[in-house]
């Protein structure tokens, strides 16, 4: 018999049970939901391309945008607690699209 093949939660396994749950997934379930989802995106796509295409681009605007601004977040805190510098927050905001 072939050893069972499982994928587990890296954060339990860095962190243990005070950061997160035990949870795991083995390869043949998680392949079937992955499976799963890809005819369902692909079916979506042929019936309605351009539909599914502009979705894909809201996510990823909206992806980018959430980064962004946690990354500004994040400068704002080191900024304010003397860990950063104002060079550093521009440079990334301007790396990430911002002005």
């Amino acid at each position: 018999k072939h050893p069972q093949r499982i994928y587990s939660c890296k954060t339990y396994n860095a962190f243990g049970k005070n950061h997160c749950t035990q949870h795991r997934i083995d390869y043949d379930t998680l392949y079937s939901h992955v499976l799963r989802k890809i005819r369902e995106c692909a079916r979506a796509a042929l019936m309605d391309g351009e539909a599914v295409a502009d979705r894909l681009t809201n996510t990823c605007e909206a992806e980018q945008r959430e980064q962004r601004e946690a990354m500004e977040r994040s400068l704002t805190r080191d900024t304010v607690m003397g860990q950063g510098g104002n060079d550093s927050y521009k440079y990334v905001r301007y790396k990430a699209g911002g002005k």
